[in-house]
């Protein structure tokens, strides 16, 4: 029956438990709390484990404090049904797999000075996304390649901070799709492959 988790913006919280079994549904630390709602989670957190939230069908939003520094691991908020968005601060890394079955989730944003690198092919997978503001990400050099193809065939809108494209492999790609990329690079995007497919580029 635990419906919210509210922890001190001076927590000492270092970890937030999981369990890396290779069954997911031996769960983590809030495994199958069907019905929390909503959590902040401290600067402190250095790691969201294996499927920490897994199964928590009514969790509908999650705080990040701005200036987090931490690693979600994979499976960490899977089949959350009721999470609509999320804002990613600069400092964490998702890793494969993490958003997996969050049917309800459509915006995805990441904060400015964001260190990202790589959205793997699985990260959002079965997620009805619209928009992915990846803006404020300069660094990322994959999406959804090497190991595997990203579907985006519900996205309307995809914003990338990055002047070099990244190697990317669509597997399916709504047709009215729109990319914005930096000033100067739209003719980079449209002669690159996977970016090319997009209906629409500008800057």
């Amino acid at each position: 029956d635990l419906e919210t988790v509210s922890l001190s913006p001076n927590s000492q919280l270092k970890t937030i438990m999981g369990n890396r079994s290779a069954s997911y549904n031996t769960g983590g630390a809030f495994y199958c709390c069907k019905s929390l709602t909503s959590i902040n989670i401290p600067a402190s957190v250095e790691i969201i484990g294996y499927w920490a939230f897994d199964h928590c069908h009514a969790l509908r939003t999650v705080t990040f404090q701005p200036n987090s520094r931490l690693k979600i691991m994979d499976g960490a908020f899977w089949v959350c049904e009721s999470l609509t968005s999320i804002e990613i601060p600069a400092g964490i890394e998702i890793l494969e797999s993490t958003f997996v079955g969050c049917t309800s989730l459509k915006n995805v944003r990441f904060q400015a000075n964001s260190q990202l690198r790589t959205i793997g092919a699985a990260t959002f997978q079965s997620c009805p996304l619209e928009t992915i503001d990846a803006s404020n990400c300069s660094y990322i050099t994959s999406i959804g390649a090497p190991n595997g193809n990203m579907d985006l065939k519900t996205v309307n809108l995809f914003i990338l901070g990055t002047k070099t494209p990244p190697l990317c492999n669509f597997l399916w790609l709504n047709n009215n799709a729109a990319l914005r990329v930096p000033q100067g690079c739209v003719n980079a995007y449209k002669n690159a492959n996977g970016w090319k497919n997009f209906a629409y580029i500008s800057e």
